[in-house]
């Protein structure tokens, strides 16, 4: 085991089983966005399970709508840990005003994509709300992005 190679900038915040950090990776000039298990969860806990579940599902997988899962591992200490895309995005709520039926309409088909594509990979996220998705610039202007598959299934 080593130490997780990412170098954290800030927390971003705490999930129900895992911290969130901004980190950089060093050697590929980029930010990335690391989640640890959080200590308190036993290695064999049904938490731990699942979060190196999704981690081995969502590895190097790419997805429309959903965000990257890089790499992951376990650190010296015996914490799970695993390092996704950095996405520069804003929430729903910063970007589309109230009664733009035709962004909602656009985010609501966006955000199914998405979920079709981790259900096809046998994995339900079970916490979708505005807050799990980002908005990220595209050629069309924006596209949704989910995050925070935390206590996916």
């Amino acid at each position: 085991m080593a130490l997780c190679p990412y170098r954290s900038v800030r927390p971003l915040g705490e999930g129900s089983v895992g911290d969130v950090h901004l980190c950089v990776d060093v050697p590929n000039r980029r930010f990335v966005v690391v989640k640890w298990l959080r200590a308190e969860f036993n290695q064999n806990s049904q938490a731990a399970r699942r979060f190196r579940r999704e981690a081995e599902r969502m590895a190097g997988a790419s997805f429309l709508g959903v965000i990257r899962v890089n790499e992951w591992g376990v650190d010296d200490y015996g914490r799970t840990w695993m390092a996704m895309e950095f996405v520069d995005g804003l929430p729903p709520s910063a970007v589309i005003p109230p009664g733009d039926g035709c962004s909602v309409h656009r985010l609501i088909r966006g955000v199914s994509r998405g979920l079709d594509e981790l259900h096809g990979l046998g994995i339900v996220h079970r916490d979708l709300k505005p807050d799990n998705v980002l908005l990220r610039s595209s050629a069309d202007g924006w596209e949704p992005i989910i995050i925070d598959l935390g206590i996916a299934k």
